[in-house]
């Protein structure tokens, strides 16, 4: 047992290759799944602040009901303007807006963050509930009503 201890022998090059292969290995299925869960937790992370955005539009609404009763709009940068959601989310668009038709909607696009701005890399939403952006996983196309500029895209067969 001692002259386990004290076997001056180092390893061999072979067994060194072995090792680097195994890393190497393990290094090329680890990578993908990582940069998987990163991509993932952006796109919720602008789910997130979709459905913060609509319940500031919530409040909006309560505090500033229609005069003649229709369906209110506001959109998400006259909700900062006026404080009911914080600047700085990185996701200011004056396109995006959201309706009170009970339950609360969101229409336009917001951009993912820390991503390039392309098409690959937008969430529309059309006329969502804040129950459809909680169902639609990791779609970037939420809801099923075009609005304004933002018609839905055809469903794929």
């Amino acid at each position: 047992m001692r002259e386990l201890f004290f076997d001056k022998r180092g390893l061999t090059l072979i067994e060194l290759l072995a090792v680097i292969v195994i890393l190497g290995i393990i290094a090329a299925i680890a990578v993908p799944s990582i940069s998987n869960l990163v991509d993932n937790s952006r796109i919720k992370a602008t789910k997130d602040a979709a459905i913060l955005g609509i319940r500031s539009a919530d409040l909006y609404f309560v505090d500033n009901p229609h005069p003649l009763g229709h369906v209110n709009s506001v959109n998400l940068t006259a909700l900062v303007d006026l404080g009911y959601l914080e600047g700085g989310m990185g996701l200011l668009d004056n396109s995006v807006y959201f309706a009170d038709e009970q339950p609360t909607r969101i229409c336009g696009a917001l951009y993912i963050k820390n991503k390039p701005l392309t098409n690959e890399n937008i969430i529309k939403f059309y006329k969502a509930t804040t129950e459809e952006i909680l169902d639609s996983g990791n779609s970037l196309h939420v809801g099923n009503t075009t609005c304004g500029d933002n018609e839905v895209p055809p469903a794929k067969s």
